[in-house]
């Protein structure tokens, strides 16, 4: 998945809250695209005004260059930036994330998946794999599909694993959002016009289904018991919007609900090898 205006407003977020933006060096799982609108994107980039970042760089006969997300990670004040890619001549690394890392690299501070690891057939290794790279203290975001978007990827991926991850790992869960009607959310802020509808970020607040993520051992559905029924409520009125109907009509697939997920992986209890989470304990049926 591209990073669109909506992922830009999460970091923009991230940042304002102190997660992100201490000069970190990060690996992006996948080098990710800006899929927006340019205006909307040089508005924001406008607002970060980091000194010694070119933010026209951004921009390449018209539209985005190559390397643009470099650019808005810089801005947003990570240091060093690095990519993996089975096939973009573009990353750094060339890994197949189906497999354990045989190339020794140094720790990470961030590591993206934005949109990656569904599109892994062994997806747990993906989640190992992130273990395995990141340093005690750092920072992993995720951005994944959790409800529709059918035949997008191999995986759907619950909320209930990061939690899950996060108790058996030692991880703490700094922001959870869950975005209904992800694609319909997405295309409105970008049909926005205007400066100040430009310049006014995404309202987070304002989402409908809110996850509870305070207790870091408590599992997902003590800590949130009412999610299921409201985030299944909340997709079949996502459905019969008129809006969203627009959009079907166009692309029966594009009625789908994302988490954004930002752990992390805390120095003291972080295990040393990944531990696979199992439900058997928790889940009640």
């Amino acid at each position: 998945m591209a990073i669109n205006t909506v992922t830009i407003d999460w970091l923009l977020k991230l940042q304002s809250d102190g997660v992100i933006g201490h000069g970190e060096t990060m690996l992006e799982l996948g080098p990710q695209d800006l899929m927006a609108s340019l205006p909307h994107v040089m508005a924001r980039l406008q607002q970060l005004d980091r000194a010694g970042v070119d933010i026209n760089a951004v921009i390449d006969n018209g539209g985005f260059s190559p390397s643009s997300q470099k650019i808005l990670y810089a801005a947003l004040g990570v240091g060093r930036y690095y990519s993996t890619d089975i096939v973009d001549a573009r990353a750094d690394y060339r890994i197949d994330l189906n497999y354990p890392v045989q190339t020794p690299l140094n720790g990470f501070d961030l590591i993206t998946n934005f949109g990656t690891a569904e599109h892994v057939f062994n997806v747990a290794q993906v989640f190992m794999t992130i273990h395995q790279l990141l340093k005690d203290g750092g920072v992993v975001l995720h951005i994944l599909p959790a409800l529709g978007d059918c035949n997008h990827g191999f995986w759907n991926i619950h909320p209930t694993v990061f939690f899950d991850i996060a108790r058996e790992n030692g991880y703490e869960i700094l922001d959870y959002q869950y975005m209904d009607n992800a694609y319909g959310r997405w295309f409105a802020l970008h049909q926005t016009e205007g400066l100040e509808a430009m310049t006014a970020r995404f309202d987070f607040a304002s989402l409908p289904v809110k996850i509870n993520f305070s207790n870091r051992l408590a599992p997902f559905q003590a800590q949130n018991p009412h999610f299921t029924a409201m985030a299944a409520a909340q997709y079949l009125n996502n459905a019969n919007d008129p809006e969203t109907q627009r959009h079907l009509k166009q692309n029966p697939t594009l009625l789908f609900d994302y988490s954004y997920v930002a752990m992390r992986k805390l120095p003291s209890l972080g295990q040393p090898l990944f531990k696979f989470p199992s439900q058997s304990m928790y889940v009640k049926f």
